[in-house]
């Protein structure tokens, strides 16, 4: 079997593993040559598919990050670019019916509540603040 032969078989789908590509060239008595030959056909037809995948990857990731659904809804955009498999018009048609995520709300410290209460009060006399002082 040459190489060119192995070649069309991992095209076609018929040769799938490199130890399979190996066992050919060896039963049809393939000589060293051919084997190196092969095989650097086999890596750099591996490396092309494993290249244009990772592209279409990011630029899937990419489309779904930038649609204009995840705009107010950014934690499940990410989600679904980075942990599903799901394609850009799904992840839009999900994201059109998630509710929009709103913006955290501070919650005040005792000082921030202290201070403000302070601000609020009166003049207060010194038993006041004494029974204050008191109490913490």
């Amino acid at each position: 079997m040459s190489a060119e032969s192995v070649l069309a078989g991992i095209k076609a789908n018929t040769v799938s593993m490199p130890r399979e590509m190996v066992a050919q060239l060896v039963a049809q008595g393939a000589s060293p040559e051919e084997m190196r030959e092969a095989w650097g056909d086999y890596n750099a037809g591996y490396q092309s598919a494993a290249t244009a995948a990772r592209t279409a990857e990011r630029q899937r990731c990419k489309a779904i990050l930038s649609l204009p659904e995840a705009k107010d809804r950014a934690s499940m955009a990410k989600h679904l670019a980075l942990e599903t498999d799901l394609s850009p018009d799904t992840a839009a048609r999900l994201l059109a019916t998630a509710p929009t995520e709103s913006a955290p709300t501070a919650r005040p410290n005792r000082l921030d509540l202290f201070l403000a209460e302070a601000a609020n009060a009166a003049e207060p006399s010194v038993d006041a603040v004494a029974r204050r002082v008191a109490n913490y």
